[in-house]
């Protein structure tokens, strides 16, 4: 079975698909969502990169049968 791991980091969550090539469908998907902390600068917001690591290690250690954050395609 050939699997494929797809991983999304934007501005509000981080997510990631497990994408089965053989079957052309995902077979496994999770989202964790985080905030942005806005700034005295109009316009301008931050977020800090050990965020994204972190809550990139927390999204694939969800298993399938975590709801709501995992679940099965």
């Amino acid at each position: 079975m050939s699997l494929f791991l797809g991983i999304d980091v934007g501005t509000q969550s981080t997510k990631c698909v497990v994408y089965n090539a053989k079957e052309g469908r995902a077979v496994a998907s999770g989202s964790y969502p985080y905030d942005v902390k806005r700034t005295d600068v109009p316009g301008r917001a931050e977020q800090s990169p050990s965020v994204w690591i972190e809550v990139t290690l927390e999204t694939l250690s969800l298993s399938p049968s975590t709801p709501p954050s995992m679940s099965m395609a």
